[in-house]
């Protein structure tokens, strides 16, 4: 059934009937691609379940279950079974081709991004968080002008350490937009401000 958000959860057994696979097959499947970064699966009770749309996309399927499922509601149809199959299939395609767009459009814009895998999230905050860390760990050289500021008064300590803080902001920054630079293609500018 479709979400607020326009996915359609379905349980991997379902998702291997319609595949027309077995369901270990899928399994597997579907975890490449979650370890992948390329869909999200959810848990719902003792069911993982997976986004149709977003599975086809990465699959490159897309669309091929309900040509089917028309072909089989128009032969129930034919046969008296009624329309409210049909118009059930119907509203079933039309929701999954709007969702399509969507994650379509999201990913023109530059609003889908993996979570996982070499060019995921998490490889970027790994990134940032390492170049952070590095600069954030010098703190420890300020010492001997620490010292030495502090043999001349508080005023002479308070200068010494905005200066370094102010240092330490820049080289932050500098790290930052280098790192953005790497891998992208636009101007970047990231400027850390005193939160005066």
């Amino acid at each position: 059934m479709y979400d607020e958000d326009g996915a359609l959860w379905i349980s991997i057994k379902d998702l291997a009937e319609r595949k027309g696979v077995s369901k270990q097959a899928i399994s597997q499947r579907v975890q490449k691609l979650e370890a992948a970064g390329l869909i999200v699966v959810r848990q719902n009770g003792k069911f993982r379940e997976v986004d149709l749309v977003s599975y086809d996309r990465a699959v490159g399927e897309t669309g091929n279950v309900f040509r089917e499922q028309t072909a089989e509601t128009k032969a129930d149809l034919a046969s008296g079974v009624g329309s409210k199959k049909l118009r059930d299939a119907q509203a079933d395609r039309a929701g999954y081709e709007a969702r399509l767009k969507e994650l379509d459009l999201a990913e023109r814009l530059g609003n889908l991004v993996p979570i996982r895998g070499e060019h995921g999230l998490e490889a970027a905050l790994l990134k940032i968080s390492g170049e952070l860390i590095r600069e954030l760990g010098s703190q420890m050289n300020w010492m001997p002008d620490i010292m030495e500021a502090s043999g001349k008064g508080e005023a002479a300590l308070r200068r010494v350490l905005r200066e370094k803080i102010t240092e330490l902001r820049t080289r932050v920054a500098t790290r930052l937009n280098d790192l953005a630079a790497s891998v992208g293609d636009g101007p970047f500018d990231v400027e850390i401000r005193d939160p005066d």
